[in-house]
């Protein structure tokens, strides 16, 4: 997908969100991924994990990573916006 993107002239940023399991085992009882169809049961969130259902192959080298469990979700976006614009 990368070289269909670059091939039309853009360009692919990659950008790493993390947190640690014990704040998205919180998350998961948050009624407002109920809205979404989001997962919201922590056993079957930590029988998934431990089958290796979220273990992904290496991505490249991320332009930015971001702790979600440290920053609010405007201030993960804002960081995003001036790494993508710092990096033209």
């Amino acid at each position: 997908m990368q070289a269909i993107v670059e091939s039309a002239g853009g360009k692919v940023h990659y950008i790493e969100l993390r947190c640690a399991d014990s704040v998205m085992e919180s998350r998961l009882a948050d009624d407002s991924r109920a809205a979404f169809g989001k997962l919201r049961d922590v056993p079957l969130y930590r029988s998934i994990r431990a089958a290796g259902g979220f273990a992904f192959p290496p991505l490249p080298p991320p332009l930015l990573v971001i702790d979600t469990a440290a920053v609010s979700a405007e201030a993960a976006a804002a960081a995003i916006q001036r790494a993508i614009a710092g990096s033209r």
